[in-house]
């Protein structure tokens, strides 16, 4: 149980880092 909540985790911080960067990327190209 305790494992599963912990890999939960883990895959949304992935996904927010993801989001993160696609936003920053594309900042990025639209100031350039």
């Amino acid at each position: 149980m305790q494992t599963s909540v912990l890999m939960i985790n883990l895959y949304m911080a992935k996904e927010k880092m993801y989001v993160i960067g696609c936003t920053s990327l594309i900042m990025l190209v639209l100031l350039m």
